[in-house]
């Protein structure tokens, strides 16, 4: 298994300040393998949310992004992020 995955977002995403000026435009996504404490830290950030919440923040530690940037990427983009991920901490992998 490879330790990184790279993922080609199909709509790419413009991060912006509050003024909305754009101080980055993310079109790929890379994918890496976590340690333990990576996903206990994960896992904490997630404490007393919900699956998505933890779904969530184990994707944006693997793809060492805030969740408030994976907020803004589209659900496809999402929803293939969240299966390739699987990859790394255990799910199914389709």
């Amino acid at each position: 298994m490879s330790d990184t995955i790279d993922y080609t977002l199909k709509v790419p995403v413009e991060v912006k300040t509050a003024a909305g000026n754009v101080v980055e435009r993310i079109e790929k996504v890379t994918l890496k393998r976590l340690l333990g404490r990576e996903v206990r830290q994960a896992l904490n950030s997630a404490k007393g949310g919900g699956n998505g919440d933890v779904s969530f923040a184990l994707l944006a530690a693997s793809a060492s992004l805030p969740p408030s940037t994976l907020d803004q990427f589209e659900a496809v983009d999402v929803l293939q992020l969240l299966d390739l991920s699987s990859a790394f901490v255990g799910g199914p992998s389709s």
